[in-house]
């Protein structure tokens, strides 16, 4: 009995691993079959779709021939339309023309066929961003529908794929007539002929906005509770509210804030978010601060295929607060030269200059700046920004010749702006570099006294509160970097304001200072003295014989 039972189990063990091993083997050959790449595969994939997400406006001035189209039947032919051309930019890509038959037929598909293939050096990219549609016409039959699509705006990127160098990044206007047709309940596109195409400029000229306020003391804000990503999940107004009291103690005039790209909902911005902003600005007119709102804080990244993701989220946020008296003006990424290394340079400025552009278009009267994580990067984009704003945690006698240097390369007219400074008052027992809160306050006031002898008057310190908890997915598991950023507020865990508090409200009679004592009484330089004695203890120990 039990010889059976091995052998059943033998057998069905075999025939599992010759069926595992056939349908391995006819994926592979279907794989090589079609020519598929990964990044086809991924194509295909329904979570791609929604990535792809161009505005779409539709002209209801004219008369169009046929059939008025109804709500339902717009929506189905638009969807159908503008995954037709995800598809064929797609396809362009990967030379695998058969996501197309799906979305194309007739001559159109035909005249696809023969496009020419990609090529193994010279990679190109394409992404639709605006599509303007007048409707022609709408069958009686309800089969098919013709409509331009005018001064559709398009992105397309060319790279060298040989050296990873960008060899051209054009944003371009085109026009289009197309004919639609419904094959067997779905929309193809069966005619589509270009019309026209002019190159659009991305804010190639100087921007001037008049009147930018100077002279301005700022503070970047988190609650103490809940910084960084659950500031807007464990949104509490009356937090907010008691901590704007106390910036308006401290003497300072505006605020810098975060909004997360992926919480306020990326493309789909969740309304609850936008509410909760809503209720903050409200609250800054309340106490008579003003708001520098920071966006796309975490993006997902910067390649072309988030264009028309980033660029919606942008449009939705800006296009919602852009009357707003109180947000003084916006900041349109965090550091993103930090991103540099990841994503490569000229990858991150264009997508940069693209949502200058776009913010540009949205709300023309507020100015624009970026802060970049140094002065050193400050220089980036200076001619299409309004504002030059950079940060700033170095020594404190590096920054004049820092500012002197990037005056030289930035239009001396434009606005400097110090948006980030500070330090952590952590004094570990177990971590070099700390510094006391008499250090700390040393430190900003040394800041503010050089930031002002080159001429910038514009400061946010960083940041109003020390914070209970530091979310890991910010600063990773180092917890001496983790432990340091808890404590960089001028206003300790317990609510009690510390030295550099007092520094900040008394900025504007500021001097140099010099604190060459405090080093010696760190904490950590008590550990060590500690663990060299106990070495030289367990030494004489064993030299004595007692191990």
């Amino acid at each position: 009995m039990k010889k059976t039972h091995r052998r059943i189990i033998v057998y069905v063990a075999t025939l599992f691993a010759i069926a595992l091993i056939v349908s391995l083997f006819g994926q592979i050959w279907s794989y090589f079959k079609s020519g598929a790449t990964f990044s086809e595969l991924k194509a295909i994939d329904e979570e791609l779709w929604k990535v792809y997400d161009p505005v779409t406006t539709w002209d209801s001035g004219g008369l169009a021939e046929g059939l008025p189209m109804d709500q339902f039947t717009r929506e189905d032919v638009e969807q159908a339309y503008l995954r037709a051309w995800h598809a064929l930019n797609l396809a362009g890509r990967a030379s695998n023309l058969e996501l197309l038959e799906d979305y194309f037929s007739g001559p159109s598909l035909e005249h696809l066929r023969h496009l020419p293939k990609r090529d193994d050096v010279y990679f190109t990219e394409r992404v639709n961003l605006e599509h303007n549609i007048r409707l022609n016409l709408f069958s009686l039959d309800r089969q098919v529908v013709a409509f331009t699509d005018s001064a559709m705006q398009a992105v397309v990127r060319i790279t060298n794929g040989a050296k990873d160098e960008l060899l051209l990044h054009n944003h371009s206007e085109e026009s289009f007539e197309v004919i639609m047709t419904l094959d067997d309940g779905h929309w193809k596109v069966r005619h589509l002929s270009h019309l026209q195409s002019n190159n659009r400029a991305l804010n190639d000229v100087s921007h001037s906005i008049s009147g930018i306020r100077e002279n301005l003391k700022g503070v970047n804000y988190y609650p103490s509770a809940s910084p960084w990503f659950s500031f807007w999940a464990d949104f509490d107004t009356l937090v907010i509210a008691q901590d704007f009291e106390l910036i308006s103690e401290l003497g300072l005039e505006a605020i810098r804030i975060f909004i997360p790209y992926s919480t306020f909902g990326k493309n789909q911005v969740d309304p609850v978010y936008v509410q909760r902003l809503n209720q903050l600005l409200n609250l800054a007119v309340r106490f008579d601060l003003l708001v520098v709102p920071t966006l796309f804080d975490f993006p997902e990244g910067y390649q072309i295929d988030l264009y028309t993701q980033t660029r919606r989220h942008l449009i939705e946020v800006v296009d919602r607060f852009k009357d707003h008296s109180h947000i003084l003006a916006w900041d349109l990424k965090n550091e993103p030269d930090l991103d540099f290394e990841v994503y490569g340079e000229s990858t991150v400025l264009e997508w940069l200059k693209l949502m200058i552009a776009t913010i540009r278009e949205i709300d023309p009267s507020k100015p624009v700046t970026i802060g970049w994580s140094k002065a050193t990067s400050a220089h980036l984009l200076a001619d299409k920004l309004d504002i030059i704003s950079f940060h700033f945690y170095e020594q404190p006698s590096l920054l004049t010749s820092q500012i002197n240097a990037l005056r030289q390369k930035v239009d001396p007219e434009k606005p400097l702006w110090l948006t980030e400074f500070g330090k952590s008052s952590l004094n570990s027992f177990f971590f070099p570099g700390g510094a006391s809160e008499a250090e700390q306050a040393a430190y900003i006031q040394n800041v503010l006294f050089y930031a002002q002898e080159a001429g910038v008057n514009s400061n946010f310190v960083w940041t109003l509160h020390d914070f209970q908890r530091i979310p890991g997915g910010v600063f990773g598991w180092k917890p001496w970097i983790k432990k340091a950023q808890k404590q960089f507020g001028l206003v300790n865990a317990a609510g009690i304001k510390k030295k550099s508090a007092q520094v900040i409200l008394d900025q504007e009679q500021i001097s140099d200072t010099r604190n060459t004592w405090a080093w010696l009484l760190k904490p950590f330089y008590f550990t060590c003295l500690l663990v060299l004695f106990l070495v030289v203890l367990l030494a004489r120990r064993i030299s004595r014989g007692y191990f």
